[in-house]
C-alpha cells in the first residue's frame, strides 16, 4: 500500500514538473510592448489607484504574471 502511494506522489510530481515547463514555454511565446503597458498604467492610475491597476494591466496583457505587473506600475508611478 505504502509503495502505491509512493509511486503516485512520485507521478504526480513528474506531471507537475513538466507542466511547469510547458506553462514556461507558453509564456515565453507572448511579447509585450512594455512602454506601451507603462502608458496604459499612467491612464489607469489617473482613475484607479495600485491594486485595481494592476490587476487591469494582468488582464489586458495575459499572461503576465503579478510581479511582472507590479513592476511595470511601479515604472508608471516613477514617471509621473
Amino acid at each position: 500500500m505504502i509503495y502505491l502511494l509512493m509511486t503516485v506522489v512520485l507521478v504526480l510530481g513528474g506531471l507537475t514538473y513538466i507542466q511547469a515547463t510547458e506553462i514556461n514555454k507558453l509564456k515565453s511565446l507572448f511579447s509585450y510592448n512594455q512602454s506601451k503597458m507603462i502608458k496604459d498604467a499612467l491612464e489607469y492610475l489617473k482613475v484607479m489607484n495600485e491594486i485595481q491597476t494592476i490587476k487591469n494591466i494582468r488582464q489586458d496583457y495575459y499572461p503576465i504574471d503579478l510581479v511582472q505587473a507590479k513592476k511595470i506600475v511601479e515604472k508608471a508611478k516613477s514617471r509621473r
